[in-house]
């Protein structure tokens, strides 16, 4: 026989009664407490969602670009890169274009590679010393102006390959003291001065 789980009729008087009632009030006022929460949940899961967007003012900002003078040669300062596959290539960096972001300190710069037959490529790109990144802003061919690079994007550099150049310029001149007081003049005096002495510039 299934028992109501509300009291019968005329046993109000009784205390067991009572005590039912008292329990079965409880419970609907939990649920009740319950279902007012749920209100300031939903509030609370919102101001997470909005999150990002005010941490996105403390983020790393990338200032505004100005593409360079194309490189004279008596600014070009040769760079020795050794890459397997890539050694009848020669690379030299344009000193004027050296510069590093007052804002971003981004290491940007001016590379001129020149394979064995003559063909000179020029690539106008940054460095970002606490990723390990580059990108390409700009290239020519030639003697030809400047064109922007439309998809220029930050990407990982690597270690071998046509971009070994870039590793170099990481390693050893751009980021070896990113920390501290690096400046212009210093990173053109060790690319003049470097331990070894690097092939001839480019004729």
């Amino acid at each position: 026989m299934i028992r109501s789980a509300w009291p019968a009729p005329g046993c109000y008087v009784n205390n067991k009664c009572r005590l039912m009632i008292k329990l079965t009030c409880s419970r609907l006022m939990a649920i009740s407490v319950l279902l007012m929460m749920a209100v300031p949940l939903r509030a609370d899961i919102s101001e997470m969602v909005e999150l990002p967007e005010h941490i996105e003012e403390h983020q790393w900002q990338e200032q505004n670009e100005t593409l360079p003078e194309l490189p004279k040669p008596h600014n070009l300062i040769p760079l020795q890169v050794v890459s397997r596959g890539y050694d009848n290539y020669r690379y030299a960096i344009d000193s004027a274009s050296l510069s590093i972001g007052e804002h971003d300190g981004v290491r940007r710069f001016t590379v001129v590679i020149q394979s064995s037959s003559g063909v000179r490529n020029l690539r106008h790109e940054g460095i970002r010393c606490e990723t390990g990144e580059y990108k390409t802003y700009a290239y020519a061919v030639g003697d030809g102006d400047f064109r922007l690079q439309k998809t220029a994007k930050w990407r990982a550099i690597e270690k071998e390959g046509s971009g070994r150049y870039r590793y170099d310029l990481f390693e050893e001149y751009f980021c070896v003291h990113y920390e501290t007081s690096t400046n212009v003049s210093e990173i053109i005096r060790n690319l003049r001065y470097p331990p070894e002495q690097s092939i001839g510039v480019f004729e």
